[in-house]
């Protein structure tokens, strides 16, 4: 039913207020991915302007979810226009689009660093727990953060929640990455995220699995789980 609304909708704030409903709904029952792509041609058709910046946010969200990193960015764009952010989505959304495709060398690490270790003393758990699984995910993709990064989140590690795998079961995920053993690594990942995947998996799991499945080449695998990951929190 949404669907079709969306389709059938003409004005700007009835559009945005149904992809809004539809995504919120979607993400609580877990379907969230499909979707948005059932939503894409409806959502790919709209070009970013100020009418429709309210949905900035969502339509980002959603195209970084989908691997349109192109889209995604000139929706952000919009939502970044004239100076003006909107909440903590613009912080967050920029982290979903590092971890979906940054380069390591190309980032300010001494300002990504300082957000993090303020999102770490801000007593916030929800922020706490979004920026210490950002900071793991990024060190695990090879991002270089401050130590301060590391002193805060060792302060803050009673907001991190999630399965906390076996000991045994990391140092095995460890040592077959460095051994280059690609199949066992990619079993021992599987194990470690789990059936119920990476986003109720304790972030220190989620980061030994990207870690390791880099380490064996397997770059967009590596993306796309840290990415699932990061959404997740």
């Amino acid at each position: 039913m949404i669907y079709q609304a969306i389709g059938s909708a003409v004005a700007a704030d009835e559009r945005i207020q149904l992809f809004k409903l539809a995504f919120a709904t979607a993400e609580s029952a877990g379907l969230y991915y499909p979707t948005v792509e059932a939503l894409y041609p409806e959502l790919q058709a709209m070009e970013p302007n100020e009418a429709l910046r309210p949905l900035a946010p969502a339509a980002t969200r959603a195209f970084i979810a989908i691997g349109e990193r192109t889209k995604a960015q000139n929706w952000f764009a919009l939502m970044t226009s004239g100076g003006q952010m909107l909440g903590r989505d613009a912080r967050e959304l920029s982290g979903l689009m590092r971890v979906a495709g940054g380069s390591p060398g190309a980032f300010d690490g001494k300002q990504l660093s300082a957000e993090i270790v303020a999102d770490l003393k801000s007593g916030v758990k929800a922020t706490q727990f979004y920026a210490a699984s950002e900071a793991m995910l990024l060190d695990a993709l090879g991002f270089q953060l401050d130590p301060a990064v590391w002193e805060a989140l060792l302060a803050a590690r009673g907001a991190l929640t999630g399965k906390v795998p076996a000991e045994a079961l990391l140092d095995q995920l460890r040592a077959a990455g460095a051994r280059n053993a690609l199949g066992e690594t990619v079993l021992l990942a599987l194990d470690t995220i789990g059936q119920t995947g990476p986003g109720s998996v304790h972030p220190r799991g989620v980061a030994q699995a990207v870690s390791s499945l880099r380490a064996v080449g397997l770059e967009s695998e590596t993306r796309r789980l840290a990415l699932e990951a990061l959404m997740a929190r």
